[in-house]
């Protein structure tokens, strides 16, 4: 029994007419005839009842003519889930994100949905210092991360984060500055996730002392600047989702003093899984607020 022989009962039920079956499978009227009789031979039963006038289904068919539509139709699921598998339109891609990207990711899942309805993004938060070498090692297929990447990885610039802004705690005394000259930060210790401006300001005779603590999402940051253990450069844009009352936000007055940190999605060089690809393509295709330069 075969699936050629489950599409001539089908038919031949449908049509109940072997001219008319022969026509719809592409076959000779003699091979449906042959495949009904190898058919009803394997399963030991008679399905149709036939004159030379007339073809009808006899009474035990009805429950095999279910249970084979219902096998030809998972056939048929089966062949489009293995193609879209194969081309990358359906399936599942592993993405890790730092805790600044939920609105991108939510935005690239709406966007695959839209262009490729069976292809799920399944997309997790991840400590931004972890995403690059955990996607290197294959635990993810993608990454949006920022910073210095690893030889082995490939990168596209989604937008960019300009960090003009600096997060105090309501009690320091620049918390009460309409904004921020840079030489009112020399001296002051800087929780950083991100770019380590010391060097360059240091040319203009600031002094800073940088922390990296292990920070596990914007809250946290926002915690530790609020306890005092330091100041710490934002984006202003990104300020409105800082919820804690006891930390302020001052712009920082000169542009030169500006921190450009860059947003990356990140994958494995040579990557050649088609559904990867079509979230890059997928990715490289949205229209996010700030407009990023579209470049590899």
């Amino acid at each position: 029994m075969g699936i050629d022989h489950l599409e001539v009962f089908v038919a031949l039920a449908d049509e109940l007419h072997f001219g008319r079956t022969a026509a719809r499978l592409g076959l000779s009227t003699s091979g449906v005839s042959k495949r009904l009789r190898e058919f009803e031979a394997s399963v030991g039963i008679r399905l149709f009842a036939r004159t030379s006038r007339r073809v009808a289904l006899t009474p035990e068919a009805g429950p095999l003519l279910d249970q084979a539509r219902l096998v030809l139709a998972s056939i048929e699921t089966f062949r489009a889930v293995a193609a879209g598998t194969a081309n990358g339109t359906a399936g599942t891609v592993g993405l890790l994100h730092a805790s600044n990207h939920f609105d991108v990711v939510s935005s690239l899942v709406r966007s695959l949905r839209s262009r490729h309805p069976d292809l799920r993004l399944e997309y997790r938060e991840k400590p931004n210092q972890k995403i690059a070498a955990s996607v290197l090692a294959g635990r993810s297929s993608l990454g949006m991360c920022w910073g210095e990447l690893p030889v082995g990885l490939d990168a596209y610039r989604f937008d960019v984060l300009i960090l003009d802004t600096v997060f105090v705690s309501a009690g320091h005394p620049l918390a009460r500055r309409s904004a921020i000259d840079l030489d009112d930060l020399d001296g002051e210790t800087f929780i950083l996730t991100g770019p380590d401006p010391a060097a360059r300001w240091q040319t203009a005779g600031i002094t800073i002392t940088v922390t990296r603590p292990p920070i596990h999402g914007r809250d946290e940051l926002a915690t530790r600047v609020e306890t005092g253990e330091g100041i710490a450069l934002t984006a202003s844009r990104a300020v409105p989702r800082y919820r804690h009352r006891a930390v302020v936000a001052v712009p920082l007055a000169d542009p030169a003093s500006w921190v450009r940190l860059d947003q990356l999605l990140i994958w494995r060089t040579g990557e050649d899984s088609p559904a990867v690809r079509h979230v890059v393509e997928a990715a490289k295709k949205l229209v996010l607020p700030t407009g990023p330069p579209r470049d590899g």
